[in-house]
């Protein structure tokens, strides 16, 4: 796995539901089917994550294929992050690690 890949995956899982949008459009004008996409939610002015070429018969198996995408990066994150050898757990065990999460934990307060 590419470390592109392995950030996406942990972006996805870590922000899920909160801040991540599974969705579908179409037809398309080509073929009539359907295309599916991942995005970052409003907060983060909905960045694209990843998205499909239209071969969806319909829109709910276009989401459908995205939420099965969402459902294999939070067990693939949970798996990663539960092994005590993977260097992202050894990094966000440290002091290091620690202040990362903090600062991330302090931005996703609503403002008061």
């Amino acid at each position: 796995m590419t470390s592109r890949i392995a950030i996406m995956i942990l972006e996805i899982a870590g922000n899920y539901p909160e801040d991540i949008i599974v969705n579908a459009g179409g037809p398309s004008k080509l073929n009539g089917k359907y295309v599916g996409w991942i995005t970052r939610g409003p907060e983060s002015h909905c960045r694209p994550l990843l998205s499909t070429e239209a071969i969806f018969d319909t829109p709910a198996q276009a989401k459908e294929a995205m939420q099965n995408i969402v459902d294999y990066c939070i067990d693939e994150a949970e798996k990663n992050l539960s092994d005590n050898t993977n260097p992202i757990t050894q990094f966000l065990s440290s002091p290091e690690g620690q202040i990362v999460q903090d600062i991330v934990a302090e931005s996703k307060k609503p403002n008061s």
